[in-house]
């Protein structure tokens, strides 16, 4: 779904609303929960090896948020292509290909 939006292929926004609904929620979550987890990961981790259980604790938290963000957009791209159909897959496809080889 990343690369046909980067490549300004024509989406309604009603094919887009969905994604940006679940983006929302998913990004309520996240916000929710590090601020409670990720207090106490900088603190146990801080706690046990000082600076680089800090560094640690960062690069775990950035690992969750990319694996949350990585979700959406696989969920996303499959419920594009399920609701769009066959065709309009296959005309993106052809679109995409259009452009890639221009």
């Amino acid at each position: 779904m990343t690369p046909s939006l980067l490549l300004d292929l024509p989406f309604a926004w009603r094919d887009l609303a969905p994604g940006a609904a679940v983006s929302t929620a998913a990004a309520v979550l996240i916000n929710a929960v590090s601020s409670f987890e990720l207090h106490r990961w900088l603190g146990a981790y801080g706690h046990a090896y000082g600076g680089f259980g800090i560094a640690l604790s960062m690069v775990a938290y950035l690992g969750i948020l990319a694996l949350f963000w990585v979700w959406v957009a696989a969920v996303m791209g499959v419920y594009w292509e399920q609701k769009a159909g066959s065709s309009a897959v296959t005309a993106m496809h052809r679109l995409s290909a259009d452009i890639a080889h221009s």
